[in-house]
Order: C-alpha cells, then structure tokens, then sequence
C-alpha cells in the first residue's frame, strides 16, 4: 500500500491530512493517525507525515483508535514495540514524553461508572450497541466505564431512555459527600422526566 492511498475512506483532502498530522493537538489527529498505523508497516513512511515526538505523546489515542477495528487489533502490537522503543530513544536526548495518565476516582465517581455499566449489561448490550443508540464512539463508551471520560447529566437522561434502566444515587450524609453535592442538586431538577431517581440513604 501507498502513502498516497491509504487514507481512501477518509473523506478529506490529502493536503488538509498531512496539516492534520502535524498538529498532534486537533482532535481529528487520533482517528486519522490510527488509519495510517492500521494500513502502513512502514514506520521510514508513517514518520514522513507524524512526527515520532507526536507520535509518542498521542499513543495511547492512536493505540485506541487501532484497537477498535477488529481487522486492525494485531497491527497494535507492532507499533506498541515502536512506541516503546523510540520513546526511550527520545527520553535520553531530553524530550518530554507524557506518561500515561493516572487516572484518581473518588467514591462517587466509581459508583455512576458502576451504574453506567450496570445499566448497559441489563439491557444486554455491547459498548458497541450502546455508542449506536446514543450516538456516540465505542471509545467514548470504554473511556467512561474507565474513568477516563466526564460523565454529563444529559448522558445519564439518554442512557436511562435509550436502556429503560432508572439511575439511582445514594444520597450520603453532608459531611461525606462534598464531590457529589453540585452533581445531585442538578440531577434533582431532571428527575422525574428521565428516570434518574435519587434516594436518601437512612441514617
């Protein structure tokens, strides 16, 4: 395959993809760089367009993005061993590779991702079927499920209609509970529309 064609279900200009790649920062970088790794072997042809620094630095979004086809899943482990091996080259001449993130989830928030996920096993759905019916990526799904995505009040409206599961919270004491008191007060207003129930937990 050719630098020149693999890109062909990208429905982009080819000029307006290489000005993609090299701004490791636009949000269309992850999907676009994924389709070149999944397609080209040739690390002397990828690094023509991605600079290695961005590569490295947006890895775990590429890798996500790789993994995500199942056709594409064993191309991961090739560039993982690239990643591995040229970050490190670039760590001993000075540069700057962000290491992954470590994800911190207070109580609250491990107990809507529980939730979430109950709420997609009961209506016996993938990630897949559910990124379909709200409208959103697999990836997006996995990232809330592992707390790497932000969990909105919309969201929980839709995945209540779109699963007819209702969403319910343990309302703790006052002094234990300073990380979802703004959370709750917003959900309160909604209630009744969508689902989302909330109930006092006796003392």
């Amino acid at each position: 395959m050719t630098r020149k064609n693999w890109h062909w279900d990208i429905r982009i200009p080819y000029s307006k993809i290489e000005q993609i790649l090299k701004l490791e920062n636009d949000p269309r970088f992850p999907r676009i760089a994924g389709a070149l790794l999944s397609r080209v072997e040739d690390p002397k042809q990828v690094f023509q367009l991605i600079s290695p620094a961005s590569f490295c630095r947006r890895w775990r979004a590429i890798e996500r993005e790789i993994q995500s086809d199942e056709w594409t899943r064993e191309k991961a482990s090739f560039w993982k061993a690239t990643y591995l091996r040229l970050s490190k080259e670039l760590q001993e001449k000075g540069e700057k590779i962000r290491q992954p993130e470590v994800i911190e989830l207070d109580d609250f928030t491990r107990e809507v991702i529980k939730k979430i996920r109950d709420c997609r096993k009961k209506a016996l759905m993938s990630q897949g079927e559910l990124a379909h019916f709200m409208g959103c990526s697999q990836q997006f799904i996995s990232g809330l499920e592992k707390g790497r995505e932000k969990v909105t009040l919309e969201f929980l409206k839709k995945l209540s209609q779109v699963t007819r599961q209702p969403i319910e919270f343990d309302i703790l004491p006052e002094e234990n509970k300073p990380v979802q008191q703004n959370f709750l007060r917003a959900a309160e207003e909604e209630q009744d529309s969508y689902g989302v129930k909330k109930k006092k937990k006796e003392s």
